[in-house]
């Protein structure tokens, strides 16, 4: 009975959606119809929705319930389980299930209300009608305001369900697929839709919008869109329009980059308050993590400034503990005729014989071009050096068109050849007094090594910074691979700037000109932090003792137009501070106050000792290159090896971590222990072993390995995002690696080994036998669940194979579905 009823259903199926004979219209007037019909079917009680489910599995011909739902109240699915963030999800019987294809997604967020409006592109690959239904995750509050298929133009009858409920489905689909990806989300509230139909071999487009009140902390409200921690294989885009009655200080994103495409003043067509508007994509939304967005306003007309903190006992003055924060500043966009800080600004171009070929031509362009684009109150000079140093001028001249057009005609003039006198060039480009009331920044150019005079490395250095007095902001560029890395870096860190390495091939004139544009409208120079001075006796009273400490970077950078200043860093006690941020703003020493309070920390924001630890490993990476014969760099190879391996942030040097069973190699070349959880056990020896490989490797200065190491280094020493701080980086040949066998779940790692993820902060244990064994499905595993929810660390669960973690204190076995 059963198998004539299906054939008769198929058959059924197979001439209404089939195509001979029907033209278009009727086609979809009849697939409206049908879709008409089943959502008013799924809407009535339950008992209608199960025989529906019924009938729409005996349709597909797959089972209706598995022995794991078979319960009074368990809910009824469609085969096909869409959810964007995660995956789509089948039964397992589906041989070309309904595809996601596409993801474009649009935040609009208007003061503290946000909307997101997400169009879902899917595809049918097989030859019949597929039933479908949408499962989405969304942040606690959230409210539907429309769903419909794009060709029906209907409402697709989307329902909002509260966590409680939603959990109960989540865990309904991970029994049902044997499969618990979606478990990362349980904890969150849900849209679950009705079913819909998706018609064979062709696409369907859903339109879902729901909007939110953003939770507000002082000045910035936060935004999250959910998304699994796993890529998917859909490709995502994200644009995001943000409006606000007061003047945007600053949006950040610390999982995602995010470049501005349009920021200014709104004015209303009928006239009135003019909004302050920025718009932006979302880049490298191709690796898996939720997307998470800081948006803070102008609090009057200085300096805007907001923390994000994280309580962690381990940090502790040995009386109180504390946490780590991300303090996160922003300045308003000066008006067009507000004055700017004047820039006094050094070009130091190397013309020696190896500036052939075409380098000194593009570095002649883009000191014309950079000086042609100077504001008349700035000021300028040209240094060029080979054997001997030349200049321009006696000091700096002012920007104006006659010293501007002198100037074209002396870059025209110079010629390669000679050697490469970097010291003495250097030494003149810090020596004379700077123009008052102008920020002084010097543009230092060389594509060799010392060659002529002074050559030592530490003896330049000394040099640069003894004489240096005007505390000059000295911008270093180093083309192709002879140059001495550390030595550019250390100049550019020392002096509160930043270095710059272009690649054989690459285009001088452009790499110079995009930093040089960074550059534009200094507005908040030298910027120092610490603690405001309070009445006694009042809350945050420093008391004698430093309440917040590691900050990074250790020297603040200046802040430009358009830019923000992110500074992360540990705190101890329990009541409220204030922090001092002063500077030259404006032209203007100013003092602004913000305050930190370590009553707002929260777990949900584990992504700040995730940025603070990728910084710090970039710190440590690059004191090493400048020391590398120390013998205090064991301490600071024991620090690298213990980040790397609590938070899961690898390097070059600690990719031997994520080794698996024989492959696991020492930096050194000999093999560790064959089994893994011996090598894991084994700490000392493999810090000792690091050690000797960051020796040899940090003491590189020059080549194609030197260069990939200063640019590895940087990209975590001034990380913005903890996708920065991702496991890739580039290997000795320039060319990028990427370590697939560790895993980030908020402030913990975890180690692929075989078919187990181990936790890092029991790799020690690694090899004991667990505490605690949880099956996969059984009530115990639910319980698990609950409990990792309450910590926020429920998205461990969502990965196949075992999973073997310290959970309050015990260790504890998860066996998953392989």
């Amino acid at each position: 009975m059963a198998t004539s009823t299906n054939e008769q259903a198929n058959h059924t199926s197979s001439t209404t959606t089939g195509a001979t004979g029907e033209d278009a219209p009727a086609r979809r007037a009849i697939r409206a119809d049908r879709a008409h019909r089943a959502r008013r079917r799924l809407s009535r009680p339950s008992l209608t929705t199960a025989i529906a489910g019924l009938a729409v599995a005996m349709l597909l011909g797959t089972p209706a319930l598995t022995p794991a739902l078979a319960q009074p109240d368990a809910p009824t699915f469609a085969a096909n389980i869409i959810v964007p963030q995660s995956r789509v999800i089948v039964a397992p019987d589906a041989a070309n299930p309904v595809r996601l294809q596409r993801v474009e997604t649009t935040v609009d967020i208007r003061d503290q209300v946000a909307t997101t409006t997400i169009r879902l592109i899917l595809h049918n690959p097989s030859g019949r009608a597929q039933e479908a239904e949408l499962v989405m995750p969304v942040p606690d509050g959230a409210a539907i305001r429309s769903f419909h298929l794009e060709a029906l133009g209907d409402d697709g009858g989307a329902r909002l369900l509260p966590r409680d409920e939603a959990r109960r489905i989540y865990e309904a689909i991970v029994r049902r697929m044997v499969d618990p990806a979606i478990l990362e989300f349980a904890g969150t509230g849900m849209i679950r839709s009705n079913v819909f139909p998706v018609p064979a071999g062709e696409e369907s487009v859903l339109r879902l919008v729901y909007e939110q009140i953003l939770p507000a902390d002082g000045d910035r409200f936060d935004y999250v869109l959910p998304r699994s921690m796993q890529a998917t294989d859909a490709e995502w885009s994200i644009r995001v329009n943000v409006e606000s009655q007061r003047e945007i200080a600053s949006v950040y994103s610390p999982t995602h980059d995010l470049v501005v495409s349009d920021a200014g003043a709104v004015i209303p067509a009928g006239g009135g308050r003019a909004t302050s508007r920025k718009s932006f994509e979302v880049q490298n939304t191709a690796a898996g993590g939720a997307f998470q967005l800081a948006v803070l306003q102008q609090p009057g007309d200085g300096l805007g400034a907001t923390f994000i903190t994280y309580p962690d006992p381990r940090v502790t003055d040995g009386t109180t503990t504390g946490g780590y924060f991300l303090m996160l500043a922003g300045v308003p966009q000066p008006d067009d005729d507000t004055p700017r800080i004047p820039r006094e600004l050094t070009l130091v171009i190397d013309r020696s014989g190896s500036m052939r070929d075409g380098k000194l031509d593009q570095a002649r362009e883009a000191a014309m071009q950079i000086i042609s684009g100077l504001e008349s109150n700035e000021s300028f000079g040209i240094i060029v050096y080979s054997d001997q140093v030349e200049t321009f001028s006696e000091g700096a001249v002012a920007a104006s068109r006659e010293n501007v057009q002198r100037a074209m005609a002396y870059l025209e003039s110079i010629r390669p050849s000679g050697g490469t006198n970097i010291h003495d060039a250097l030494v003149e480009a810090v020596r004379e007094p700077v123009v008052e009331g102008t920020l002084p920044i010097v543009l230092f150019l060389t594509d060799g090594l010392p060659t002529i005079g002074q050559t030592g490395e530490r003896a330049i250095r000394t040099a640069v910074q003894g004489g240096n007095r005007h505390e000059r902001r000295i911008f270093t560029f180093g083309v192709g691979y002879d140059v001495n890395t550390p030595l550019l870096r250390a100049i550019a860190t020392d002096s509160r700037a930043t270095s710059t390495f272009v690649q054989p091939g690459e285009d001088v004139e452009a790499t110079v000109g995009q930093v040089y544009r960074r550059l534009r409208g200094p507005v908040f120079a030298g910027p120092e932090i610490g603690l405001a001075e309070r009445l006694a006796g009042t809350r945050g009273t420093a008391q004698g003792t430093s309440r917040i400490n590691e900050l990074l970077p250790a020297t603040l950078p200046d802040v430009f137009e358009g830019e923000q200043l992110i500074v992360l860093g540990t705190y101890v006690g329990e009541s409220p501070m204030d922090i001092s941020i002063s500077g030259n703003f404006l032209g203007e020493q100013r003092t602004f106050t913000a305050t930190l309070d370590p009553a707002k920390a929260s777990t949900r924001n584990a992504f700040v000792p995730r940025l603070w630890a990728t910084r710090r490993i970039g710190v440590l990476l690059e004191a090493i290159r400048q020391n590398p014969g120390s013998e205090g760099n064991q301490e600071l190879v024991a620090e690298i090896v213990a980040l790397s391996t609590e938070y899961g942030i690898l390097t070059e040097y600690t990719a031997f971590l994520a080794a698996e069973r024989d492959d696991i190699i020492t930096a050194g070349g000999r093999p560790m222990p064959a089994a893994p959880m011996e090598a894991w056990r084994d700490e000392v020896e493999a810090r000792r072993i690091a050690a000797g490989e960051l020796s040899v490797r940090g003491a590189a200065r020059t080549g194609r390995g030197a260069m990939n190491q200063e640019m590895n280094n940087a990209q975590r020493a001034e990380a913005a995002t903890i996708s920065a701080g991702a496991n890739v980086y580039l290997a000795a040949d320039m060319a990028r690696r990427e370590i697939m066998t560790v895993l980030q779940v908020n402030e913990r790692a975890y180690f692929q080994q075989g078919n187990r993820w181990v936790d890092s902060t029991m790799l020690a244990q690694a090899a004991e036998e667990p505490e605690v064994t949880v099956e996969f499905g059984t009530d115990a595993y639910s319980t698990l669940l609950d409990e990792l929810i309450v910590d926020n660390r429920q998205a461990v669960l969502a990965n196949r194979g075992e999973v073997y973690l310290l959970h309050r204190g015990q260790r504890v076995l998860v066996i998953n579905p392989s």
